[in-house]
């Protein structure tokens, strides 16, 4: 899982996996990561990086798809060009992630996923409509 290569090599969409969390897993995943393979995103889980690493990952990235957990706290070191969609758990928002974004100037969204016993279950259609609906960059190359 590491990344010896340079930077241009590391990918550009990002989609992070609570796979191993106790709470808040996507329960849908294999849903949501046929769906954002299709768009080019590679799912990624954070425990296989050290901290320099994970840095590196989140700074490379253009766009980022993060279900709700402590691992969005690496999204102070995401380009401030990249596009977040967050998805959240319905049972109530956290606003540290829109904070972090709000302050580096990403351009963030939130797909709201059904609950159950903490876990979530993930819309793929608004997902996919999320993803879509501002697919201009926001920072020139």
């Amino acid at each position: 899982y590491p990344f010896t290569e340079p930077a241009k090599h590391l990918p550009k969409k990002i989609y992070i996996s609570r796979n191993d969390a106790k709470r808040r897993k996507v329960l849908n995943e294999e849903e949501v990561v046929a769906m954002l393979f299709d768009e080019g995103f590679k799912r990624l889980e954070m425990k296989h990086f050290n901290f320099t690493k994970q840095v590196e990952l989140f700074n490379n990235a253009e766009e980022v798809v993060i279900p709700h957990g402590a691992v969005s706290a690496n999204l102070f070191a995401t380009n401030a060009c990249a596009r977040v969609i967050e998805i959240m758990p319905s049972f109530g928002w956290s606003r540290s992630t829109v904070r972090i974004c709000k302050a580096r100037g990403i351009d963030y969204n939130v797909v709201e996923a059904r609950t159950r016993w903490g876990d979530m279950r993930v819309n793929v259609n608004e997902l996919y409509r999320q993803q879509f609906q501002n697919n201009s960059k926001p920072c020139n190359d």
